[in-house]
């Protein structure tokens, strides 16, 4: 975090909720316009299809929890989200994106999930953010 960041008076927002999608449904998780500090995005489901979208400064990331294993993205990495959990047995999924150093965002920082399966998902996202508000 750069000391201009660090003498913003940025404040922690930590948040963790759970959604349940219907296949084909939508949902905005969070929406920043504004300058801040991602630490780490968790995301979790019962379904390997589940998309998830990161907007930063105009930037946008996604993908299903299918494609990442597809990519191979099974290893943490400083830049990018990787699986540290892909069990089809048990229909246990996990995404994390924890950026070192950590991700500063000027202008837009955004999260939504949406669920591209057959049936029901359950999603749950945390974020560790930091921000002005």
């Amino acid at each position: 975090m750069t000391l201009e960041m660090l003498s913003s008076d940025l404040k922690v927002k930590y948040s963790k909720e759970t959604y349940t999608l219907a296949a084909g449904e939508s949902q905005s998780i969070f929406y920043y316009p504004s300058q801040g500090v991602m630490e780490m995005v968790m995301v979790n489901s019962n379904n390997k299809d589940v998309r998830i979208c990161v907007t930063t400064d105009g930037h946008y990331s996604s993908y299903t929890f299918a494609e990442a294993f597809a990519l191979g993205l099974v290893f943490p990495a400083s830049q990018v989200a990787y699986l540290t959990q892909y069990d089809t047995d048990n229909d246990v999924y996990c995404a994390v994106w924890a950026p070192v150093p950590v991700w500063e965002f000027k202008r837009q920082f955004e999260v939504s999930i949406k669920n591209e399966g057959s049936s029901t998902a359950s999603v749950t996202v945390q974020l560790l953010l930091w921000t002005k508000e």
